[in-house]
């Protein structure tokens, strides 16, 4: 059976579905949801991505037929919202003052603790607030305070074993330290058997394998999105409108779609 893709894009005047139908690479516009509406954060259920939740900046939707119908969901708006590829039911957020949790794809929603970020994968997920942080290993129901100095930032990959923290000093992991000190505009952790780092500074899109090595030509990104199906894919959103896809783990590009306006998130899932 042919598989098909969805990607939903947000961005600051809506959200956009794309779709892949029979996994061709052509990547159609499929329809368009909240139009006019400042889009922060979007999720795609990991094994059915018709079941939808997007987030604006005054309430959380939800959609059960792939973007065509929205709903409110009694829940406060989220600047972030994770997919799990152990638990597809099971989405973890943050309002950008607290962490929520869902295990019902998105229906009801509790309150875990503070944390002004939240970042995650698998059962794996790192909560940060002013005072430091907390890490959890078991899909959120108990969390361990992070020894000092806890990092400001945390990108981690699908699996939630790779993980790469951000601190005043700069960006590393295992060693691995970018070429500045200087705040990273998106970043991305690839992991699997060959753990890839991508980390856009400035104009400059960093490939990280065994060293670091600048990617050219290459997306001015704002956003950088791995998928959670495919190792070597990730998407790339920029603030002029152009979404770019990379097949190989961000080593070459190819713009897909331009004048989206101005990405903020997405979520990509597949139906087989």
């Amino acid at each position: 059976m042919a598989k098909a893709e969805l990607l939903v894009v947000g961005s600051h005047t809506g959200c956009t579905i794309l779709s892949n139908p029979g996994g061709i690479g052509r990547w159609l516009k499929a329809g368009t949801a909240l139009s006019g509406e400042h889009v922060q954060a979007v999720w795609a259920h990991p094994e059915d991505p018709t079941t939808l939740l997007c987030s604006t900046t005054s309430h959380l939707w939800q959609s059960h037929d792939g973007g065509q119908q929205w709903h409110a969901v009694t829940a406060p708006p989220m600047t972030t919202l994770i997919a799990s590829r152990t638990t597809p039911d099971r989405v973890v957020g943050t309002t950008g003052e607290a962490v929520f949790a869902s295990h019902d794809a998105g229906k009801t929603w509790h309150m875990l603790m503070p944390a002004h970020t939240v970042a995650g994968g698998a059962e794996h997920y790192w909560a940060l607030d002013a005072h430091g942080g907390h890490a959890s290993t078991d899909g959120g129901q108990s969390w361990q305070p992070l020894p000092p100095p806890a990092p400001q930032h945390v990108v981690v990959s699908s699996t939630g074993h790779a993980t790469m923290y951000g601190t005043e000093r700069g960006w590393s992991h295992n060693g691995a330290q970018p070429t500045t000190a200087a705040p990273l505009h998106a970043a991305a952790y690839l992991g699997g058997s060959t753990p890839t780092l991508l980390a856009q500074h400035g104009p400059e899109l960093w490939h990280h394998h065994d060293t670091w090595q600048l990617v050219t030509p290459a997306p001015t990104a704002t956003i950088l999105h791995p998928t959670l199906y495919h190792p070597d894919r990730v998407w790339a959103g920029t603030a002029t409108g152009e979404l770019w896809l990379s097949n190989d783990r961000g080593l070459h590009w190819e713009c897909v779609r331009a004048n989206m306006g101005h990405i903020m998130t997405c979520a990509s899932a597949r139906l087989i």
